[in-house]
């Protein structure tokens, strides 16, 4: 997977959600022809101060705001970082409005935010947007 992101909670996900490797747009070049080198005959790639730093998160990493939100949230939350309307988050996504604001109402409760606008906020705080 190539993420947008170098906080350690979207390498993260992407393991956890059956990625064999993970290269953060600021990552080494060559590593991503490493990577797929690598994946391509059946093998998994981190970089490695990613691979370090996954090592010893420990409590760290399960603290960050965003471990408890799915995917699916963390795309949305990013969308709406982007300053999409809710209901062009859906059309992008193929989601119903209704699913998309239904899950905004989630997020907010789980991150302990009030507002889209806060969701904004912590979107460019965690550098999703």
């Amino acid at each position: 997977m190539f993420g947008l992101n170098d906080d350690l909670i979207f390498a993260a996900r992407a393991i956890e959600i059956g990625a064999k490797g993970y290269i953060p747009k600021s990552g080494d070049p060559n590593d991503l022809i490493v990577a797929i080198r690598d994946v391509r005959n059946g093998g998994a790639f981190l970089p490695p101060s990613i691979a370090q730093s996954l090592a010893f998160a420990g409590p760290m990493l399960a603290a960050n705001r965003l471990a408890q939100l799915t995917q699916s949230e963390i795309e949305i939350l990013r969308l709406i970082g982007a300053h999409k309307s809710l209901s062009e988050i859906a059309l992008l996504l193929d989601l119903s409005y209704k699913t998309v604001v239904k899950t905004s109402v989630i997020m907010r409760q789980k991150l302990g935010v009030h507002s889209v606008g806060e969701l904004v906020v912590l979107a460019i705080e965690t550098k999703l947007a």
